[in-house]
């Protein structure tokens, strides 16, 4: 029987246990560069995108960096051809994983993903998720806290592919995840109380016509209602001053950079577990020790408040025994 495929759709696809090894993996990746020089020897990728990318573009640019071939195919694909026939094509030639940014739904990609027999599907950005830049903020927080148990990070914005991943994958490891979006239940300075993080996104995804959100606007005013110096600003890029300060973007209390940044660790970690080239938990342990580095630890929270537009509700479960 064939090792069934790691397809990678909205992120829910590696449990909170997998996850925190490839956080701890991406860690070491960051810090040990060499360590990684053979993790995804002779793997071949491709990346295909219905939209611009930058960061998304650079870190899967970076699986080179352990080994891997990647091949961009971005303005390449003949419109007469349908995707299906791509994938085929592509899949038929024993490529290992496809980055793909696109339009699509969850559904829609979970019945791509079922047409290959060799190429792992990856999400890369869809209408609905976009969990490459969750792993990424996992990784953000946990660095600059030292911790992801018990933090605050509040949402402000529309609710979209961003608003729904953080929602799905953060409170898992740790996080109590709340939304400040339309239609506002509470002013967006009362959400704000006591939160660590401030985190915003465009407020017009792409391809979608723009839409009013002043009042949702990431300020230093709205910023002194957390009523706490430690709280940083946050957003998966490219910030305008539409969502967020210009001055609070580019100032210490912004986690923007390091987010960027971090996209390119945690897509060579996600790749090389989505390849099932993980090495062992304990030697990635022992190397974070040796390099005085804190690995993350399991989380497992009885209690969760999600605070999504207009209602409160709670995410998880009590635990089994």
């Amino acid at each position: 029987m064939p090792t069934p495929l790691n397809h990678y759709i909205t992120g829910l696809e590696i449990s909170p246990a997998d996850r925190i090894k490839m956080l701890n993996l991406a860690l070491l990746l960051k810090h040990l560069p060499a360590y990684g020089q053979y993790l995804l020897n002779r793997k071949k990728f491709i990346f295909l995108s219905e939209k611009p990318s930058l960061r998304t573009r650079l870190s899967i640019a970076s699986l080179t960096d352990l080994g891997a071939n990647v091949l961009d195919l971005t303005g390449s694909i003949h419109p007469k051809e349908s995707f299906e026939d791509v994938l085929r094509v592509i899949d038929g030639q024993g490529f290992d994983g496809l980055f793909y940014r696109s339009h699509e739904t969850a559904d829609k990609l979970q019945t791509l993903a079922s047409l290959t027999k060799k190429t792992v599907l990856i999400n890369a950005l869809s209408k609905d998720d976009h969990p490459l830049q969750v792993e990424a903020d996992l990784l953000t927080f946990f660095e600059h806290f030292g911790t992801l148990n018990n933090l605050k990070i509040v949402y402000i914005g529309e609710y979209n592919n961003v608003a729904k991943s953080l929602e799905k994958l953060v409170p898992p490891l740790g996080p109590s995840m709340h939304f400040c979006c339309p239609p506002l239940s509470a002013s967006p300075q009362a959400l704000v109380k006591e939160a660590d993080v401030l985190y915003t996104d465009t407020h017009a995804s792409m391809g979608q016509a723009p839409v009013d959100l002043k009042e949702l606007r990431v300020t230093q005013e709205l910023l002194s209602h957390t009523h706490k110096d430690s709280s940083m600003v946050a957003h998966c890029g490219p910030a305008t001053p539409k969502e967020i300060c210009p001055d609070l973007a580019k100032s210490p209390r912004s986690l923007i950079l390091a987010q960027a940044v971090n996209r390119k660790y945690t897509t060579q970690a996600l790749a090389v577990y989505l390849q099932n080239e993980m090495p062992q938990r304990d030697d990635v342990l022992e190397r974070l020790r040796n390099l005085s580095l804190k690995p993350i630890r399991a989380f497992t929270p009885t209690f969760q408040p999600i605070i999504k537009p207009g209602l409160l509700r709670l995410a998880s479960r009590a635990l089994r025994h």
